[in-house]
């Protein structure tokens, strides 16, 4: 993460925090099923 965002503290609405963790979820999901993919981590961090 860039210097200026550590540390830092965000705010979501419920919903909000609801749709970032299913993306995470998804996300970490392909890292460990997906066969077609290699290493997700890059677009996991770019989408979070």
């Amino acid at each position: 993460m860039p210097d200026n965002l550590v540390g830092r503290n965000f705010t979501l609405e419920g919903r909000v925090a609801a749709e970032v963790a299913d993306a995470e979820t998804a996300i970490s999901r392909l890292n460990t099923e997906g066969t077609s993919l290699v290493n997700t981590e890059a677009l996991a961090r770019i989408l979070l």
